[in-house]
C-alpha cells in the first residue's frame, strides 16, 4: 500500500513540475516579447523627439522653408514613405537590441529598422508636418535588413513585428519683442 501511495505522490509531483516548467517557458517568451516592444517603442519615441528637434531648425531659410532641417525637408522632396537617411552623430535608421543607433561598421547587430512617412499639411496648415514612425523587427530574432521595402513589412505580419507612432511637428515661430 505504501508503495502505491509513493507512486501516486510522485505522479502528482511530476504533473505539477511539468506545469511549472510549461509556465516558465510562457513567462520567458512573454518577457522577451515585452522587452522587444519596449525597446521598439523607445526607438520610435526617440525618432519623434529627433523630428521635434529638427522642427526647431525649420524656418531658418525662410518662414515656411524646410531646407534648414535634416529630415523634415523630405516631406517636400519626396512625400510618402521614405527610408531614413543616416546622419552621423545625429541618427541612424537602424538600432541594436537595446535601441541604440547601429551605424555601419560599428559591429552592432541591427535588430530594429525605422521607416518614416512625412506629410506636410499644406495648404491647410503649412506650419505642421505629420510624422508616421514605424519601427520594425524580425520576429525570429534574426538581424534585420533595413533596406527591406516597408510594403513587405506590412504584407508579412507573421515575419515582422512593428510599432507605430504618429507625431506632429509644428514650426515654432520666434517670439516678437513688444
Amino acid at each position: 500500500m505504501t508503495l502505491l501511495e509513493v507512486m501516486a505522490a510522485l505522479g502528482i509531483l511530476g504533473i505539477g513540475a511539468a506545469g511549472v516548467i510549461a509556465l516558465q517557458k510562457v513567462v520567458l517568451v512573454s518577457g522577451t516579447r515585452a522587452g522587444t516592444l519596449a525597446a521598439a517603442t523607445a526607438v520610435a519615441e526617440g525618432w519623434a523627439e529627433r523630428l521635434r528637434v529638427d522642427g526647431v531648425r525649420w524656418g531658418a531659410a525662410g518662414p515656411l522653408a524646410l531646407e534648414g532641417t535634416r529630415w523634415l525637408r523630405v516631406a517636400e522632396l519626396a512625400p510618402g514613405e521614405v527610408h531614413v537617411p543616416a546622419v552621423v552623430g545625429d541618427g541612424a535608421p537602424s538600432a541594436d537590441l537595446w535601441g541604440s543607433d547601429a551605424v555601419a561598421g560599428d559591429g552592432a547587430a541591427v535588430v530594429f529598422c525605422t521607416h518614416l512617412r512625412l506629410t506636410r499639411l499644406a495648404p491647410v496648415w503649412p506650419e505642421l508636418v505629420r510624422a508616421e514612425i514605424r519601427v520594425a523587427w524580425e520576429r525570429a530574432h534574426q538581424p534585420m535588413d533595413c533596406g527591406v521595402d516597408p510594403a513587405e513589412v506590412d504584407a508579412a505580419p507573421e515575419r515582422y513585428g512593428a510599432v507605430y507612432l504618429v507625431a506632429g511637428v509644428l514650426r515654432i515661430q520666434p517670439e516678437v519683442a513688444p
